[in-house]
Order: structure tokens, then C-alpha cells, then sequence
């Protein structure tokens, strides 16, 4: 035995296309309606657009800056420290003449140059990761500075 659900008759539920598409609504409620919304909708030049839609403005966000420059600030000083062990490499290599030192030394000095910039200017940085990051650059520019000054002749 089936039980009905409504005892009215069925009607098509809002968003579901009737068998009598292109007939004339039987309902005044839905004719009501759908005048409201056609009055509402239609401005002067004949596009419809809807009164909040035609209300709404772009807004425009402050700039943010969201990317943040730890990864960075960590990838400049790792690349430092790895320049630093290969000139610590070269250096120990008797092979190597202190001519052949010199661009790898001003490449180190232009690298801890550039990192202790990017890192002075970080705000939201790890205290402790700038830290690092300076002392690499100190230790790069005293290597650099021992190197012009002659201590490895």
C-alpha cells in the first residue's frame, strides 16, 4: 500500500521544467512573482542585471606581501655555507693557486652581500634563522677580507 505524501495535486517544484513548457502559468502566485523579479531585474537600457549585483563595486585589497622570505633568507645562506666549504676545499688544496681563489671569494663576498640585505629587511623572518644568517654573512666577509689582506700567502 502506498500513502500519499501531499494531498494536493503535483505541481512543478521551482527549478523543474513542467510538460507544459511555453503554456501560460495557471497559478497568480507564480505570475505575481515573476513580475516582482522582471521589474526588479530590468533597468532602462533593457540588460537585466539584479539590484545587488548592479550595487556591488570591485573592492581592492591593500598590498600585502604574503610570501614570505624565510624559505629564501634559508635557500640564500645554505647556498653561502656551501660556497664557503668549497673555497675552505680549494683553499686546502695545495693545487690551487690563490689567482684561481680570487672570483670564487668576490662571488662570496657578492652572495653574504645580498643575504645580509634580504635578511636586515625581513619582518616576519625567524629571529633565530636570522641569526644564522648573519653570522654566515659575517664569517663570509671576514674570509673575504683575510683573503685581500694577504693572511694565505
Amino acid at each position: 500500500m502506498i500513502h500519499s505524501v501531499n494531498s494536493s495535486p503535483l505541481t512543478p517544484s521551482k527549478g523543474v521544467e513542467s510538460s507544459n513548457h511555453g503554456k501560460q502559468a495557471t497559478g497568480s502566485g507564480f505570475q505575481e512573482v515573476l513580475e516582482t523579479v522582471t521589474r526588479e531585474t530590468s533597468d532602462p537600457t533593457g540588460t537585466q542585471t539584479t539590484q545587488s549585483a548592479s550595487a556591488l563595486q570591485e573592492i581592492t585589497a591593500p598590498g600585502f606581501d604574503l610570501e614570505s622570505d624565510t624559505p629564501a633568507i634559508q635557500g640564500m645562506t645554505d647556498e653561502l655555507l656551501d660556497m664557503l666549504d668549497q673555497y675552505t676545499d680549494r683553499l686546502g688544496n695545495g693545487e690551487t693557486s690563490l689567482k684561481d681563489l680570487d672570483p670564487m671569494l668576490n662571488a662570496i663576498r657578492d652572495h653574504a652581500a645580498t643575504l645580509l640585505e634580504k635578511t636586515t629587511n625581513a619582518t616576519d623572518t625567524d629571529a633565530e634563522l636570522k641569526e644564522i644568517a648573519v653570522q654566515s654573512a659575517l664569517v663570509a666577509n671576514n674570509a673575504y677580507v683575510k683573503f685581500q689582506r694577504g693572511d694565505y700567502l
